[in-house]
Order: structure tokens, then sequence, then C-alpha cells
């Protein structure tokens, strides 16, 4: 499939864990997601900063509670009615505090659903999603979407924002994809007390028992889809959501105190 081009794209993931306190059930951390919301129209409103940005955000503390306690992961099967509605109320919830404070903020924002985005075989980012997100660009929104739990004809599944990242990036011409995080990047054992480690390639040696996990798999999954969206020609950036300075150099495509996983091939 082709890439379609949008002007100066990127794909920005905010982490659940910048954007909500994830020891906490359903805590949003609203100071840290206004100062990213801040940085992000500063640097959409920079000389070289972006001129569109596909927002992507996780569950934290919201959907990843429920979808851990009713069992529902990342492989379709059998779950509970309760277990899927009260999922996706919980993602809701969080997504409609983003979704005000990114409006308060400068940046008004349209939703696209997972479930519109995402092809049946989760593989692909499908016409009707395209035709949406071109749609918000035509009208100056900003297109945001989330982590979420989704139907199949076996049960339901979680589809995680790093995925989406992943297939956003796959399917539009984006020029970079930052992962924002609690931490400064991706470190030597997955333990943020380690080196921090400031490129990663598909040489590097990654090992990541002592990061902590959850339903969609933690820091080494992140490293793996930033790996795949790197062999599909977008550079990618881990920063740290607690650095406004980081965040800002990170969208603009400057360099940064965080980890970078160069593209493999060229924009044409």
């Amino acid at each position: 499939m082709n890439r379609e081009v949008s002007d100066q794209l990127i794909a920005v993931k905010l982490g659940g864990s910048v954007i909500t306190y994830k020891q906490k059930r359903e805590a949003v951390n609203v100071r840290a997601i206004k100062s990213l919301a801040k940085s992000i129209v500063r640097a959409m409103r920079s000389k070289d900063g972006p001129k569109r940005i596909f927002l992507v955000h996780g569950g934290g503390s919201f959907g990843h509670y429920w979808a851990t306690r009713f069992g529902i992961g990342k492989e379709s099967h059998g779950v509970s009615a309760e277990g899927i509605s009260r999922t996706r109320l919980s993602m809701i919830k969080l997504h409609s505090k983003v979704l005000q404070i990114l409006c308060d903020s400068g940046l008004p924002c349209e939703t696209v659903a997972a479930s519109e985005l995402v092809s049946s075989s989760f593989k692909e980012i499908n016409e009707i999603g395209r035709q949406h997100v071109s749609t918000c660009f035509k009208l100056g929104l900003t297109p945001i979407t989330f982590g979420d739990i989704l139907l199949t004809k076996f049960g339901a599944r979680v589809i995680s924002g790093d995925r989406l990242a992943e297939l956003i990036a796959r399917t539009f011409d984006v020029r970079r994809v930052v992962f924002v995080t609690n931490v400064d990047g991706v470190y030597e054992g997955g333990d943020s007390k380690g080196k921090l480690i400031r490129v990663i390639t598909k040489q590097s040696k990654f090992v990541s028992e002592n990061q902590e996990r959850d339903v969609t798999g933690g820091m080494s999954m992140k490293v793996s889809a930033g790996l795949s969206i790197a062999q599909n020609g977008t550079d990618v950036f881990f920063v740290n959501g607690k650095r406004v300075e980081q965040v800002v150099r990170a969208l603009c495509g400057k360099p940064i105190l965080g980890t970078h996983i160069p593209s493999i091939r060229v924009h044409s």
C-alpha cells in the first residue's frame, strides 16, 4: 500500500505512564496533559515545527486496569460483556479529559476511534479511517485516537496505542514518530537506573525483564514498534514527557536527551 502524503506530518504517542498516575486506578495527571498540550501547540506554531500532528494516547491507569482485571489481552478470545463495557467506558473517560485539555489549550482535535481506523485483520488502516483523517486535516483539525478494546468474531482484544502509532506511520507519510514516556528514553536492561541508550538499531541488544509491563507489553513492545516504524523509513524518538524543552525539540526534529531509532530508508 502506498503511503499517503501529508505535509510535514508527525505522529505523537502520549504514554499512559505520563498522562495518568499508573499506581492509582483511573487517576488523570492533569498537570502533565496541560504541559504536553502547551508543548504541542508551541511546536506547531514554531517556524521549524510540524504542520500536522496525528495524536495517539495510551490507557494508563484507566483501560489497563480493567483489561487486566477481566483478562483482556492482545489475543482475541471470549471475555465477559462487563469486561468489554468497563474497559471501553474507562478509555472514553480518559479520552474525554485529554480532548478537553487539548481543546482548551488551543489545539482543536477530532476523535478517530480505533474501531474506525483498524481493518478486521488488525494489520492496516482501512479506507474509512484514511478518509476521516484526510478530512480532519482539510478542516484544520488534529486527529487523535487511543489504545482501545476491539470486538472480533472470537470475542475481544486490546489494540495498544503503540500498535496504532505503528499502523499510522505505515499508512501516512509520517516524518517522525515521538513516543512520550515518563522516563528519558530506553535504558540498558529496561531499568531506568541503567545507562540511557541514545541510539537503537536492529543490531542493538535490548533486554527488558526489569521493565514494568502491562497488557500492552511495556517498553519492549515500544522498541519493537519503533524498529518496525524505522524499517519503513520514519525516524523514531523516545522522550521524557516531564521535560518540556525536550518534548518541543523532539516534535521539531531537533537533537534530544532521549533515544533515537534512525529510519532505514530515506524519504523521497
